[in-house]
Protein backbone atom coordinates (compact mmCIF):
# COMPACT_ATOMS: atom_id res chain seq x y z
CA UNK A 1 0.00 0.00 0.00
CA UNK A 2 1.40 3.21 -0.64
CA UNK A 3 1.39 6.03 1.66
CA UNK A 4 1.70 9.92 1.30
CA UNK A 5 3.06 12.22 3.60
CA UNK A 6 0.91 15.36 4.27
CA UNK A 7 -0.23 17.21 6.82
CA UNK A 8 -2.66 15.78 9.64
CA UNK A 9 -6.37 17.03 9.08
CA UNK A 10 -7.53 19.07 11.31
CA UNK A 11 -10.05 16.79 13.59
CA UNK A 12 -13.42 17.58 14.52
CA UNK A 13 -14.88 18.08 17.82
CA UNK A 14 -17.00 14.88 18.29
CA UNK A 15 -18.82 12.78 15.49
CA UNK A 16 -22.39 13.21 16.90
CA UNK A 17 -21.98 16.85 17.31
CA UNK A 18 -21.35 17.08 13.23
CA UNK A 19 -24.16 14.31 12.32
CA UNK A 20 -26.77 16.41 14.55
CA UNK A 21 -25.13 19.64 12.39
CA UNK A 22 -23.48 20.90 15.53
CA UNK A 23 -19.90 21.09 14.62
CA UNK A 24 -17.92 24.45 14.93
CA UNK A 25 -18.02 26.28 11.82
CA UNK A 26 -14.97 27.38 11.90
CA UNK A 27 -13.63 23.41 11.81
CA UNK A 28 -15.31 23.09 8.57
CA UNK A 29 -13.55 25.41 5.71
CA UNK A 30 -9.93 24.21 7.01
CA UNK A 31 -10.70 20.49 5.68
CA UNK A 32 -12.52 21.85 2.91
CA UNK A 33 -9.61 23.73 1.51
CA UNK A 34 -7.72 20.25 2.18
CA UNK A 35 -9.79 19.24 -0.57
CA UNK A 36 -8.17 19.20 -4.22
CA UNK A 37 -10.06 22.22 -6.27
CA UNK A 38 -11.47 23.60 -3.42
CA UNK A 39 -8.38 25.67 -1.42
CA UNK A 40 -10.34 29.15 -2.22
CA UNK A 41 -13.59 27.96 -0.74
CA UNK A 42 -14.71 30.79 1.45
CA UNK A 43 -16.49 30.63 4.93
CA UNK A 44 -19.92 32.06 3.07
CA UNK A 45 -19.32 29.21 0.49
CA UNK A 46 -19.13 26.14 2.98
CA UNK A 47 -22.13 27.68 4.95
CA UNK A 48 -23.73 27.60 1.51
CA UNK A 49 -22.76 24.32 0.47
CA UNK A 50 -23.94 22.93 4.10
CA UNK A 51 -27.29 24.28 3.94
CA UNK A 52 -27.91 22.68 0.61
CA UNK A 53 -28.51 19.45 2.47
CA UNK A 54 -31.83 17.87 1.32
CA UNK A 55 -33.50 14.71 0.52
CA UNK A 56 -31.58 14.41 -2.46
CA UNK A 57 -28.23 14.11 0.41
CA UNK A 58 -29.83 11.20 1.75
CA UNK A 59 -27.37 8.48 3.55
CA UNK A 60 -27.55 4.55 2.67
CA UNK A 61 -26.73 1.54 4.36
CA UNK A 62 -24.38 -1.27 2.59
CA UNK A 63 -27.68 -2.83 2.75
CA UNK A 64 -29.85 -0.42 0.80
CA UNK A 65 -27.42 0.49 -1.98
CA UNK A 66 -26.94 -2.75 -2.55
CA UNK A 67 -30.81 -3.28 -2.89
CA UNK A 68 -30.87 -0.27 -4.70
CA UNK A 69 -27.95 -1.60 -7.67
CA UNK A 70 -29.36 -5.08 -7.94
CA UNK A 71 -33.17 -4.05 -8.28
CA UNK A 72 -32.25 -1.69 -11.17
CA UNK A 73 -34.54 -1.69 -13.91
CA UNK A 74 -33.24 -3.54 -17.34
CA UNK A 75 -33.96 -0.74 -19.19
CA UNK A 76 -33.85 2.99 -18.59
CA UNK A 77 -37.65 3.83 -19.73
CA UNK A 78 -37.76 5.86 -17.24
CA UNK A 79 -35.29 8.58 -18.63
CA UNK A 80 -36.32 8.68 -21.98
CA UNK A 81 -38.04 11.67 -22.39
CA UNK A 82 -40.75 11.25 -24.99
CA UNK A 83 -42.97 8.10 -25.94
CA UNK A 84 -42.00 7.80 -29.68
CA UNK A 85 -40.42 5.33 -31.24
CA UNK A 86 -36.60 5.67 -32.26
CA UNK A 87 -36.86 5.01 -35.90
CA UNK A 88 -40.46 5.98 -37.05
CA UNK A 89 -40.49 5.89 -40.55
CA UNK A 90 -41.78 8.95 -42.68
CA UNK A 91 -43.72 7.32 -45.54
CA UNK A 92 -43.58 9.32 -48.98
CA UNK A 93 -47.20 11.28 -48.84
CA UNK A 94 -46.10 12.79 -45.48
CA UNK A 95 -42.70 14.00 -47.20
CA UNK A 96 -44.42 15.21 -49.82
CA UNK A 97 -46.84 17.00 -47.81
CA UNK A 98 -43.91 18.22 -45.31
CA UNK A 99 -41.84 19.63 -48.21
CA UNK A 100 -44.81 21.26 -50.31
CA UNK A 101 -45.25 23.50 -46.64
CA UNK A 102 -41.57 24.16 -46.51
CA UNK A 103 -42.00 25.37 -49.76
CA UNK A 104 -44.66 27.97 -49.65
CA UNK A 105 -43.02 29.07 -46.55
CA UNK A 106 -39.62 29.84 -48.31
CA UNK A 107 -41.36 31.66 -51.45
CA UNK A 108 -43.20 33.49 -48.76
CA UNK A 109 -39.88 34.61 -46.42
CA UNK A 110 -38.68 37.96 -47.76
CA UNK A 111 -34.77 36.43 -46.88
CA UNK A 112 -35.48 33.61 -49.11
CA UNK A 113 -33.04 33.95 -52.56
CA UNK A 114 -34.47 33.01 -55.83
CA UNK A 115 -31.82 29.64 -55.46
CA UNK A 116 -33.62 29.14 -52.66
CA UNK A 117 -37.05 28.41 -53.85
CA UNK A 118 -35.75 26.98 -56.94
CA UNK A 119 -33.70 24.38 -54.29
CA UNK A 120 -37.41 23.66 -52.38
CA UNK A 121 -39.11 23.19 -55.57
CA UNK A 122 -37.09 20.37 -56.51
CA UNK A 123 -37.80 18.44 -53.33
CA UNK A 124 -41.17 18.13 -53.59
CA UNK A 125 -40.38 16.25 -56.91
CA UNK A 126 -38.01 14.12 -55.49
CA UNK A 127 -40.81 13.07 -52.46
CA UNK A 128 -43.73 13.19 -55.18
CA UNK A 129 -41.91 11.16 -57.68
CA UNK A 130 -41.49 8.26 -55.21
CA UNK A 131 -44.75 8.32 -54.07
CA UNK A 132 -45.42 7.09 -57.30
CA UNK A 133 -43.19 4.26 -57.55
Amino acid sequence: MLRIATKPAPRLADSTKVEQGEANKREIPPLIKRIPGCEDATEHTVTVWLSCDTEANLLYTDEEIISLVQNKPRDDSDLEETDEPENVLVSHSEAANALEIALRYTEQSENATSTDIRFMRRWPNIASTSRIT
